[in-house]
């Protein structure tokens, strides 16, 4: 498990590398892949494999009308054909919208741990959907 740890990290690395967020401050663009030592533990034994939902948004303008549910569920859907769970890290004040579309908990959060570079953040609640068993 250490080494799955491990090479996501490094790809997430190589991915940032190559396609940088030229919007993001340049010190904080890692932030996240930095908390991974005081998060990693969620993603093992069965949640090992799993679909992470990703940086996931939609316009204010435009909530309320399905776009977020239906973005969600083609993560969910993609999890369900390879028998996997879904995986999030929740923005604040949304973990009520990713209970409506299967996922459960939190089961932790993303800012916890002593030393964490965001433990001061808000929101940050981890959650899986269960793993969708093939049948």
């Amino acid at each position: 498990m250490w080494l799955t740890g491990k090479l996501f990290v490094g790809v997430n690395r190589l991915h940032a590398w190559l396609y940088p967020n030229r919007a993001a401050d340049p010190a904080n663009v890692d932030v996240l892949e930095r908390s991974y030592a005081w998060i990693s533990h969620y993603w093992m034994g069965e949640r090992a494999d799993s679909w992470y939902v990703n940086l996931l948004a939609t316009d204010p303008a435009f909530e309320k009308m399905g776009y977020g549910r239906l973005l969600v569920s083609w993560g969910t859907q993609r999890a369900r054909e390879e028998g996997v769970c879904a995986s999030l890290i929740s923005a604040e004040g949304r973990e009520g919208f990713y209970r409506k579309c299967g996922f459960e908990g939190p089961v932790g959060w993303a800012s916890e741990g002593v030393d964490n570079p965001i433990a001061n953040v808000s929101g940050g609640a981890i959650m899986f959907t269960e793993a969708f068993k093939q049948g």
